[in-house]
């Protein structure tokens, strides 16, 4: 009720917890450990519903190490995908799959996976921190992609003492040209911005947020 009566929208981020194991695998290798997970979804489902939370955010995970193919990894991970989009819809959830690199690195595969599922309630939430770390800049998403997307992540990538990409959520007033954040987000200007980053504090929180509308 409370929640309610701030007129706050709430999201739910599955993601941290598909891991494939010990926690929610996306693709059906095993299926005693597939259905816990199916369980655990349908939980967190319900949940979100008693908080009249309306927006799903998910992932895929790595490749099985053995007796499971990439290519059998997709598929299976296509198939839940529409699944959870299918009780999502049920409970007035939309869906919005994170951009990562898992098990394809470009967007483009991505945007793939939203239309092959050929649900109303799928969207792409595309991370400006991993665009950014491989040089898509705005004018290179085509439009099939800009009509696919529900929801931008902000941040920024950051790199280790060799140079390796080691986080997609950095603070987004880290990236050398914050105005670019803009730029990705006009492509498709009704999708809510969500800042992708772990604040330690709400200070942390303002200059993110200060450092957007400058």
């Amino acid at each position: 009720q409370w929640l309610k009566r701030q007129s706050l929208r709430v999201y739910a981020d599955l993601a941290s917890g598909i891991n494939l194991y010990p926690d929610i695998r996306v693709v059906n290798n095993d299926p005693e450990r597939y259905a816990e997970s199916r369980t655990v979804v349908d939980d967190v489902l319900a949940k979100m519903e008693a908080l009249g939370a309306h927006d799903l955010l998910l992932s895929p995970h790595r490749v099985p190490e053995n007796s499971f193919t990439p290519d059998q990894t997709r598929a299976s991970f296509q198939e839940t995908l529409k699944d959870i989009c299918t009780r999502a819809a049920a409970r007035n959830i939309t869906v919005y799959l994170r951009f990562s690199t898992k098990l394809h690195g470009s967007i483009e595969d991505y945007a793939q996976f939203v239309a092959n599922a050929g649900a109303p309630n799928l969207r792409l939430a595309p991370s400006i921190a991993l665009l950014t770390h491989q040089k898509r800049g705005p004018e290179t998403l085509p439009e099939d992609i800009k009509k696919v997307i529900g929801l931008w992540l902000a941040a920024a990538p950051a790199y280790d003492a060799a140079g390796h990409l080691w986080t997609c959520n950095a603070p987004s007033r880290s990236l050398p040209d914050v105005g670019a954040i803009t730029q990705y987000t006009s492509l498709a200007p009704d999708a809510p911005i969500l800042f992708d980053v772990p604040y330690t504090s709400t200070d942390e929180e303002y200059l993110d947020r200060a450092s957007l509308v400058k």
